[in-house]
């Protein structure tokens, strides 16, 4: 957790409070939205995951969650969850481009703790969050394969 906070510190600028509850926000998210696979094997294997899952639960938002809720509770549960978790960013003080920067270095992290096709399974949860800010995330690093050749 310490590799990955400084890592979000370093590409976003924010605080290590403000990162530390923004990494929360985004596993509490994921743990949410894909509670088995990938998602739960990078949170086991990520020390002090529970931990800042816990204390983004403990943190509120301020309301945010209850008006995001009302307000986009007709467009379904994926679309209002990721509205939730922008809210809650946002909330903290996060621009849309520290978002993204964020999101960016918890797929590196997922990488390197559970490997390119169990980052790339957990960036499959996280579309909509690109989408909300019109800008794409990182893409997993796919080994390119290689064509036979004829001679």
């Amino acid at each position: 957790m310490e590799k990955l906070t400084r890592d979000v510190m370093d590409t976003t600028g924010l605080d290590p409070s403000i990162a530390r509850a923004a990494i929360g926000y985004v596993l509490l998210f994921l743990r949410n939205e894909a509670p088995q696979g990938h998602v739960a094997e990078f949170i086991e294997k990520m020390p002090r995951a529970h931990q800042a899952i816990e204390a983004a639960l403990a943190r509120g938002d301020g309301g945010v969650t209850v008006a995001i809720e009302g307000m986009t509770s007709f467009m379904g549960r994926g679309r209002a969850d990721t509205n939730i978790l922008a809210g809650r960013l946002m909330n903290l003080g996060l621009d849309q481009k520290q978002i993204i920067g964020l999101a960016n270095e918890i797929l590196l992290r997922a990488e390197a703790l559970v490997g390119v096709e169990g980052a790339a399974r957990i960036r499959e949860v996280m579309p909509s969050l690109a989408e909300r800010f019109g800008e794409a995330l990182a893409p997993v690093v796919e080994p390119t394969p290689v064509a036979p050749r004829t001679i």
